[in-house]
């Protein structure tokens, strides 16, 4: 973000966003019914599941924010096959952040919450604790999704394939060869938020590269424990959707920047 983006504008956005969050969540502000942790193959997993309904479903947290950094498709670097280490390692990924938005602060201590659950319910194995870097000062968090699983630990995993947003020159593609698989848990889905006559909001799908850094977007995240092979266990914010909700204060500042 330059020094013509507007920081009061986009935090406006960002509270405007995280009301709304509180509206639609009942009594909690990001994370509605955290109380199942379910153990998952293939790989294997703990998983924070919804509570309260008959059929337990993964829970996608709403986190609503500005972008400040991120490393998202298209995928166009090359990779050889043979790399195994940088292969396992690519992913997409955003940090987002409230730019000093009072409700935002409260963020951190919902992570709190979700890592002392994951301890309750696994017991007996060291959970590392979440950490992320600030953005200028700034409480921000990061999710990411790996581009490939693993065949090894996800035998029965089905192969989903590519979009062209993702993977326009088929480098990933070629790159995964016989021992990753890309399946449903590495897929992230790019939308933008619409707004019909009447108010009635809509999610339509856009290209991964109508994404910037300075746009006011809502990441849905799940949150997933690994047992580590050096013992213990890693919880990762999982990154599911990325939805568009403004760009207007990054273009503004564009405009602002450059009025010619």
């Amino acid at each position: 973000m330059n020094a013509f983006y507007n920081h009061d504008d986009a935090r406006s956005m960002v509270n405007a966003f995280l009301a709304k969050c509180y509206q639609d969540g009942g009594n909690s502000t990001f994370f509605p019914l955290l109380s199942v942790i379910d153990w998952f193959s293939n790989p294997d997993c703990w998983r924070l599941m919804s509570s309260g309904n008959e059929d337990a479903e993964e829970i996608q947290v709403r986190i609503p924010g500005i972008m400040c950094r991120s490393m998202l498709p298209p995928f166009t670097r090359k990779v050889s096959p043979k790399d195994k280490s940088t292969i396992r390692n690519l992913r997409q990924f955003v940090k987002l952040t409230g730019l000093g938005a009072l409700v935002y602060g409260e963020m951190e201590k919902k992570i709190k919450e979700v890592e002392n659950i994951f301890r309750k319910a696994i017991g007996g194995r060291p959970v590392i604790s979440m950490a992320f870097h600030e953005y200028e000062g700034h409480y921000a968090l990061d999710a990411h999704c790996r581009y490939f699983t693993d065949r090894r630990v996800a035998p029965m995993m089905k192969h989903e394939g590519f979009s062209k947003g993702v993977d326009p020159d088929h480098r990933l593609e070629v790159a995964r060869g016989e021992d990753f698989v890309h399946g449903i848990e590495n897929v992230v889905q790019y939308l933008r938020l619409a707004t019909e006559e009447g108010g009635v909001a809509r999610y339509e799908e856009v290209p991964p590269s109508t994404f910037k850094n300075g746009d006011v977007v809502e990441a849905r995240v799940a949150f997933i424990c690994y047992p580590l092979f050096e013992g213990g266990c890693k919880i990762v914010p999982t990154l599911r959707s990325l939805i568009l909700l403004s760009d207007e204060a990054r273009v503004t500042g564009r405009v602002t920047q450059c009025p010619w």
